[in-house]
């Protein structure tokens, strides 16, 4: 079964990853409650517990000048580029800081579910969303700042409008909003495919005392995995017990094509026999329909 899993997750069927090439979230129904906030809007209150079992609230963070509040997942490979080019961001501006004199916190929550990840959205990560590897991934990732869990109600999620993992959303001194979207504009973990720091230039310019010159992008990565969907999802998993598996030969050149799209953490199935015009073959598994 894990051999199967595995080819399925990490087939070149990249089901996994809710991108559009215009950089927005695939379209998908909002549920009840949710809330798109707009520039300027006060940021909603939040009582998350952390990974440190500690519960938290939005004014533990009253000491902050700037606020980000980064909604963030385990599995997402997005996320997986994009986190520790927050911590990169937060050490590059810790001079402008201090010499400003003013605080930048960070407060990271994963939005998702555990029940809400269908198998194949499981291929890029030996973590799930739950509760439990939220603290695995922190700890091996290094986060310095509070990661909380919303999975439970998703109550958080609905009310800051987080339409994906990750998703970011920078308050000012008096918790006003001012700037939401993207991290950056690469879901490469490569720095140097990075040519927009959306959300470093807009805490700049509030460490600065300026006006932000970009208040919103489009998020792009992971889809939040809401809880009204976990029906569907456990549909899906029964589908794929009882599935005939089948093996489709795909030509060398199409995979290899493939994986050079892929950012590293994104490899196409890696079952292989032989050897084929000078490359290995490679297989994927069909999915039921």
């Amino acid at each position: 079964m894990f051999m199967i899993s595995s080819l399925i997750c990490r087939s070149v069927f990249l089901v996994a990853l809710v991108v559009t090439l215009g950089g927005g979230i695939a379209r998908a129904e909002n549920p009840p409650g949710f809330v798109t906030l707009q520039i300027g809007d006060s940021a909603p209150d939040f009582e998350l517990m952390g990974i440190d079992d500690r519960t938290y609230r939005l004014a533990d963070f009253d000491d902050a000048d700037v606020l980000i509040a980064y909604f963030t997942s385990n599995h997402c490979p997005v996320c997986h580029a994009h986190d520790p080019r927050l911590l990169t961001m937060l050490s590059e501006i810790e001079g402008i800081a201090k010499q400003k004199q003013k605080n930048v916190r960070v407060v990271a929550i994963n939005p998702n579910s555990g029940d809400g990840l269908r198998l194949d959205e499981l291929g890029y990560s030996q973590y799930d969303d739950s509760f439990e590897d939220m603290k695995l991934y922190a700890r091996d990732e290094g986060f310095t700042f509070p990661y909380l869990y919303d999975g439970e109600t998703q109550a958080v999620a609905k009310k800051y409008g987080c339409l994906a993992t990750p998703h970011v959303f920078v308050f000012d001194r008096q918790r006003k909003l001012r700037y939401q979207g993207r991290f950056d504009d690469s879901r490469f973990p490569d720095p140097s495919t990075v040519k927009h720091t959306d959300t470093k230039d807009a805490v700049v310019a509030l460490l600065e005392g300026k006006e932000v010159a970009v208040t919103q992008t489009k998020p792009f990565g992971c889809s939040t995995k809401w809880r009204d969907k976990i029906a569907a999802v456990k549909e899906d998993e029964v589908n794929w017990q009882k599935a005939e598996i089948t093996l489709d030969d795909i030509a060398f050149g199409i995979a290899a094509d493939a994986a050079a799209h892929e950012q590293a953490d994104f490899h196409p199935a890696r079952s292989s026999v032989g050897d084929k015009a000078g490359g290995r073959r490679r297989y994927a598994v069909r999915a039921p329909h």
